[in-house]
């Protein structure tokens, strides 16, 4: 019986990893084209987002824009003006939601950084989202040195 269960925690475990993990051919980090008349390039990277092994969905004025494993980043055009942003994770894995909005200036670029946190507390334990804007040369210098791109679900957002 413990051999079967070992075996189990070892698929599962083995599962989860994949679901999380970079494509092998997935490019480094670099700038996108100028953003249409009227639209705000946000590039949006996670590092440091527990669970590491699990992906979160990230929302920008209610469309999915991508799934990012730890280490991933992607960008989308999204229209100037007041946007909504959601990071929502999977019910399982107990992780808060977060939503808020930001006011978006056309012509400009933002970067959106997706971290957490996990505080153990004896018997008991404190989970944290984290989602802020980062200066450019901030987010370039940690993209540069980390993260891969991943195409997006949606790249133009209204």
């Amino acid at each position: 019986m413990r051999h079967k269960l070992l075996a189990l925690s070892f698929v599962l475990l083995a599962a989860l990893s994949g679901c999380a993990s970079l494509p092998s051919n997935a490019p480094g980090y670099a700038s996108a084209p100028s953003a249409p008349e009227g639209y705000a390039t946000v590039y949006l990277y996670r590092v440091g987002a527990y669970p590491t092994l699990r992906k979160p969905d990230v929302f920008v004025a209610g469309v999915k824009v991508f799934e990012p494993p730890e280490l991933a980043y992607t960008w989308a055009y999204v229209k100037a003006g007041e946007q909504p942003f959601r990071i929502e994770w999977a019910w399982d894995t107990k992780w808060p939601p977060l939503s808020f909005s930001r006011p978006l200036v056309a012509g400009q670029s933002y970067y959106l950084k997706i971290s957490g946190s996990f505080e153990g507390r004896g018997l008991t334990h404190v989970l944290g989202s984290n989602a802020r804007f980062v200066p450019r040369g901030e987010a370039e210098s940690e993209l540069v040195g980390c993260c891969k791109f991943i195409v997006p679900d949606a790249q133009r957002i209204q």
